[in-house]
C-alpha cells in the first residue's frame, strides 16, 4: 500500500484494464445502475411506519420503530425489501471502487505533482471507508430484516449510516476539490 497521500503504485494492471479513470467511470456506472435498481425494486416500500422505505431503518434508533417498519412490509413487500437490500449489499463495492479509482486517476493524471494529488488520494480512501461503514450498516440491517431488532442492532445501524453518509460526502467533495484544483493549476 502506498504511503498516505500518495497514489498507489502502477502494478501493470492498468495496461490491461484501461487504467484507474476507466475503472472509476465503470464502477460509477455500476453504482448508478444499482441505485436505480434499488429504487425500482423498493418503490412500494414507503409505508406509514417506514416513510423512507428501506432507508427508514437507517434512522430507526428505537427497536420498536424498526420492527414496525419491517412488519409494515408484509407479503410481496417483504420480498421486495429483501431484494432491495440484496442489491444494497453490492452497492458499497461499486462506489468504493469508484471513489478509490477516481482518486488514483486524479493523483496519477491531471493532479500529478500538485497538492491536489494528495487530496485526491485521501478522498478516494475516504470513499472506501464509507463503503466499509455501509457494509457494517448492511450487516445490522440484515439482522433487523431477518430477526427481531435489538437496541444494539439499531444503534449500530444508525451510527454506521450516519458515518457512511458523512464520509461519502467528504469523499465526493474532496474529489471535486482535487479535480477543480487540478484544473486551476493549468494541467490538461
Amino acid at each position: 500500500m502506498a504511503p498516505l497521500g500518495h497514489a498507489p503504485p502502477d502494478t501493470g494492471s492498468d495496461r490491461v484494464s484501461g487504467g484507474p479513470a476507466r475503472r472509476a467511470w465503470s464502477a460509477a456506472a455500476v453504482a448508478s445502475g444499482l441505485l436505480v435498481a434499488i429504487q425500482f425494486v423498493g418503490a412500494d416500500l414507503g409505508t406509514a411506519a417506514a416513510p423512507l422505505g428501506l432507508v427508514s431503518l437507517q434512522t430507526a434508533l428505537d427497536p420498536s420503530d424498526a420492527a414496525a417498519a419491517v412488519a409494515s412490509w408484509d407479503g410481496p413487500l417483504r420480498a421486495a425489501a429483501l431484494r432491495a437490500h440484496a442489491l444494497d449489499l453490492v452497492l458499497p463495492l461499486a462506489y468504493g471502487a469508484a471513489t478509490w479509482s477516481a482518486g488514483t486517476a486524479l493523483a496519477r493524471g491531471r493532479a500529478a505533482g500538485t497538492p491536489a494529488a494528495a487530496l485526491a488520494v485521501r478522498a478516494g480512501r475516504t470513499g472506501v471507508a464509507a463503503a466499509v461503514l455501509d457494509q457494517v450498516e448492511n450487516a445490522a440491517m440484515t439482522v433487523t430484516l431477518l430477526a427481531a431488532p435489538t437496541g444494539a442492532v439499531t444503534t449500530v445501524t444508525v451510527a454506521a449510516a450516519a458515518g457512511k453518509w458523512a464520509l461519502l460526502a467528504l469523499a465526493l467533495v474532496g474529489l471535486a476539490r482535487a479535480w477543480w484544483r487540478s484544473l486551476r493549476s493549468g494541467r490538461a
